[in-house]
This record gives structure tokens, C-alpha cells and sequence, in this order.
């Protein structure tokens, strides 16, 4: 989305004979051909994001963002090259970044979701957000260093590279789309195996008049436990902790 900070200064510093009202016109055309296509992309996000896996909504997302910029940079070109009226190329490559924009965003976040368990849900929302905004940042730092000391089309045809490794890397997150699914199975097992192990367990403190009784007056071995079920407890699964006022019988239900 660097790309996208660079674009009204990147339209009206191009240089093809018009005057700065008439770019400014194609600037302002180009900005709201980009914010209606965007709004057209997110509800046909909204309708395909549990249609498909996730992975194979992003992919053509993430190389029709990188075709579209690329386009976009040399779109007063192509119009000379097919001998169409200026700034035709240009505004189409701005309708389909702005769809394949708007069908990423909640994708995105969707897939995200999917890949991590349930129980980390808020941690992992939280952490992309941060990710997110950091990454943000430093791209459009190092971005507009380029942008000023090197090539003005630089940043946006980095910002066409950065989405073809994505596009890649979506490879192996869809080879291994099973794995918040496994994670989130194990948290579960745990949490039962731990529910289970408390449940066989009771404390029962009994507090004494006398505190003078001492552990050896009574017989682990005679205790025996009733529940309010009626369940009782083996003499074996009993034991005694004696302390200077109370003493607390520690039963292990079977």
C-alpha cells in the first residue's frame, strides 16, 4: 500500500505536456476511479471469502496488484503505443488495483484468522495490526528516499516486485493451511486432559478446635470420602496434611 502514498505526487509531476489544472483533473479522475473500483472490490470480497480457500482468493489478488502498478507507471506510454486517448491505460490499471485492493484487505485478515487457532484469535489480530503499521512505516521511508534521490517510478514498481514474492510465498501457506486447525486440536486436548485431571481431585479443609491434634491421631488408611453423589473414594487415594489449626484431606476420585 506504499504505492499508494506516492500517487497523487507521482501523477502531477509527470511530464506530457499538460497543464497543471489538467493534471491535477487526471489526478482527482484517477483518485476516485481508484476509491468506487476499491468499494466494488471489498463487497466482492465479502460475497467469494467463504467460497474458496483464502490462499486462492489472495493469489490472482496479488498479481493483478502487480500487473495493475506496472501498467500504472507506463500507462501514458501504452496510450501512445496503441494510439489511444491519453490516459486511457492509466485509468484502467487504476480500476483493477483497485479492485484486487479492495478484495485484499479483508482476505486477507480472513486467511490470517484461519491459519491461527481460535485461542490466539486476539493475539494474532493484534500483532498484524502492529506488523502492519511498522512494515507501513519503513516502506514508505526507504520509498520516498527513492522516490526523491533516485527514480520517481522506483517505489511504485518495487511496491509490483513485493507483490510477486507474496504471491509466491502464499505457496507454502497453503501446503501447510492445517496447521491452526492441529494447534487449536491440541490446545483443546490439553485443556480437557487438565479439566479431567481436576475434577478427580478434591481439597477438604477441616478446621480444629484443638490445636494441640496432631497428623498421627488420624489413619490415612480409615478415611474414607463420600461425594453429594454418593461417590466414595478408596482409602488409598486419601491423604492427611496436618498443620498448627486445621487439617486438610487431599482426595484423588478414581
Amino acid at each position: 500500500f506504499a504505492s499508494l502514498t506516492f500517487l497523487p505526487k507521482w501523477i502531477e509531476d509527470q511530464e506530457i505536456g499538460m497543464t497543471k489544472p489538467e493534471m491535477a483533473s487526471i489526478r482527482l479522475r484517477s483518485q476516485q476511479i481508484l476509491a468506487i473500483t476499491e468499494a466494488v472490490g471489498r463487497f466482492i470480497g465479502l460475497c467469494i471469502v467463504d467460497k474458496f480457500h483464502k490462499v486462492k482468493i489472495l493469489f490472482p489478488v496479488y498479481i493483478s496488484l502487480a500487473i495493475g502498478w506496472t501498467v500504472f507507471v507506463y500507462g501514458y506510454s501504452l496510450d501512445q503505443m496503441f494510439d489511444l486517448p491519453v490516459c486511457t491505460v492509466f485509468y484502467i490499471s487504476m480500476g483493477i488495483v483497485g479492485v484486487a485492493t479492495g478484495c485484499y484487505g479483508g482476505t486477507f485478515f480472513a486467511l490470517a484468522m484461519d491459519l491461527l487457532p481460535k485461542q490466539k484469535h486476539a493475539v494474532g489480530l493484534s500483532m498484524s495490526n502492529l506488523l502492519s503499521g511498522l512494515m507501513n512505516f519503513v516502506v514508505i521511508y526507504i520509498f520516498g528516499k527513492l522516490y526523491v534521490e533516485t527514480n520517481k517510478d522506483l517505489p511504485i514498481l518495487l511496491s509490483s516486485v513485493i507483490y510477486l514474492i507474496s504471491a509466491v510465498l502464499l505457496i507454502p501457506v497453503y501446503l501447510y493451511r492445517e496447521a491452526g486447525t492441529l494447534q487449536e486440536q491440541a490446545i483443546i486436548k490439553k485443556r480437557v486432559a487438565l479439566k479431567q485431571e481436576e475434577s478427580r481431585k478434591a481439597n477438604i479443609v477441616v478446621d480444629l478446635n484443638n490445636n494441640n491434634l496432631e497428623a498421627d491421631q488420624y489413619d490415612n488408611d480409615a478415611i474414607i470420602v463420600e461425594s453429594s453423589s454418593g461417590k466414595k473414594s478408596d482409602s488409598n487415594s486419601v491423604s492427611v496434611t496436618n498443620s498448627s489449626d486445621s487439617v486438610i484431606l487431599k482426595v484423588n476420585w478414581s
